[in-house]
């Protein structure tokens, strides 16, 4: 394997990975409906920018908008994790 393939093909993957497994986490975890919105955007454009990739990787002409989705589904993620801190009270932390 090529450096380049690594650094442009498969740390990308494994972040978009990531990103759905932890979206799917937080989901289950908070049980609201903005979770599941959020949730579910991160998986459309993470899962959308993976399969991209993979073509890439197979040969296909290369692009930035996997790598520009990857990074809009890591700021939904940390938005989602922010609201999950936010809707915790007094009553829930005992």
């Amino acid at each position: 394997m090529e450096i380049e393939t690594i650094i442009w093909g498969n740390i990308p993957i494994l972040i978009g990975l990531l990103e759905i497994t932890g979206s799917v986490y937080l989901t289950v975890k908070m049980k609201n409906i903005i979770g599941f919105i959020l949730s579910f955007l991160i998986l459309g454009s993470s899962g959308f920018a993976i399969i991209v990739l993979i073509n890439i990787i197979g040969g296909a002409y290369p692009t930035f908008l996997p790598h520009i989705l990857i990074s809009i589904s890591a700021v939904l993620l940390l938005l989602q994790r922010l609201s999950m801190n936010k809707n915790k009270t007094f009553a829930n932390n005992i």
